[in-house]
């Protein structure tokens, strides 16, 4: 079954954006990680935060319309 971690990988980013909003937990480990965290690391973690993000708010904005179209 090729591409089929592609689902659950966006899956893992929109849990991942809405953990960090409303678990104060789960943002004082990522806030750790980012203060503990080189350059590089730090900049794989703003793409992941960016895509996450993009994850998190259009995705259910497109299954909503995607929905409400059909």
């Amino acid at each position: 079954m090729k591409g089929a971690g592609d689902g659950f990988e966006l899956i893992g980013y929109l849990i991942f954006f809405w953990a960090f909003i409303f678990s104060r937990n789960f943002r004082a480990i990522q806030i750790k990680e980012w203060q503990q965290s080189g350059i590089l690391n730090r900049t794989f973690m703003v793409f992941e935060a960016v895509v996450s993000f993009l994850c998190g708010v259009f995705l259910p904005i497109l299954f909503f319309y995607w929905t409400i179209s059909n």
